[in-house]
This record gives structure tokens, C-alpha cells and sequence, in this order.
């Protein structure tokens, strides 16, 4: 949505981000799921090294880098009414970031790679990923220097 947003009819592409950010985010969190927990075979914890968690890498962790996806197609299509407006919802889903970022404990001040259920910590995934960084980047750019508003 956020690259070819003519493909989409309006109304059912925030429809669609409606039921991300009721579904598959929380605020709070810095990922989006990968699966519905209601689904069967949801697992939102990747263990890697654990038989039972380690085969479900796309069943659930909640994957950082289409964060930045998900905030460019809000851009284009949730009719926001000001670039305040805008600002204010994208920084509501970027707090987790921000205070991830500055914590002492990331000694790379990056984003990792996914985390686990409801933000926790994986330590199978990767510390840092210029991925989840950049589409992120890639959104603010946008909240800046595009005007997306007022969308009918």
C-alpha cells in the first residue's frame, strides 16, 4: 500500500490499517505480528534453540521493519487533517523505538530484527537491523517533506 497506493481502493486500504493496529500491533510494542494471535498457529515467542518455538520465525514474532511500511500507507491513507495530526499518530507507534534507541542496554543504538510476543526481548534475533531503521527513516522522511493530507 504504501508503494503502489493506486492499487488500492481507499476505504478498504484503512480498513486494512485499521485491523493492523488492532490486530497485529500494540502500542507499545515495536513489531507487527506476523499472524493473528486468534490464529491456530500463532506463536508469538521465537526460540530458536527450543524444538517447539524454534519453527515458528513467521508465526507470530513481531517484526520490526514493516513498522516503517505500515506508517507511509497511514500517510497516504488515513485522511489526516494536518501534519500535526499525522505526526502525533506516527509518533504513537514510535515511542517504542525511541526509548529502545536510547536505552543504556543498546550499546548499537539500533532496532532489532523482531521481538517476541508483546515486545519482549528475542534473543534469537538479530541486535540490529539497518532494515528496521530505514523504512522507519524512509516514513518520517515522508511525514516531513510530502503533504499526504487531506485525502479524500
Amino acid at each position: 500500500m504504501s508503494y503502489a497506493p493506486e492499487l488500492f481502493k481507499i476505504n478498504n486500504a484503512r480498513e486494512c490499517l485499521k485491523n493492523i493496529s488492532k490486530i497485529l500491533m500494540e502500542v507499545g510494542c515495536m513489531g507487527i505480528k506476523t499472524l493473528d494471535p486468534k490464529d491456530y498457529n500463532y506463536r508469538g515467542d521465537y526460540i530458536n534453540s527450543d524444538d517447539t518455538h524454534g519453527f515458528n520465525y513467521h508465526q507470530g514474532p513481531e517484526w520490526v521493519w514493516p513498522v516503517g511500511f505500515f506508517l507511509k500507507a497511514q500517510l497516504i491513507f488515513m485522511n489526516f487533517k494536518s501534519r500535526e495530526e499525522a505526526r502525533n499518530e506516527t509518533m504513537k507507534w514510535l515511542l517504542p523505538h525511541k526509548d529502545h534507541i536510547m536505552s543504556n542496554e543498546n550499546k548499537f543504538e539500533g532496532l532489532p530484527e523482531l521481538t517476541n510476543s508483546h515486545g519482549k526481548v528475542c534473543h534469537d534475533s538479530c541486535v540490529t537491523q539497518a532494515w528496521s531503521i530505514s523504512t522507519i527513516v524512509d516514513a518520517m522522511r515522508d511525514l516531513y517533506y510530502k503533504d499526504y493530507f487531506n485525502v479524500k
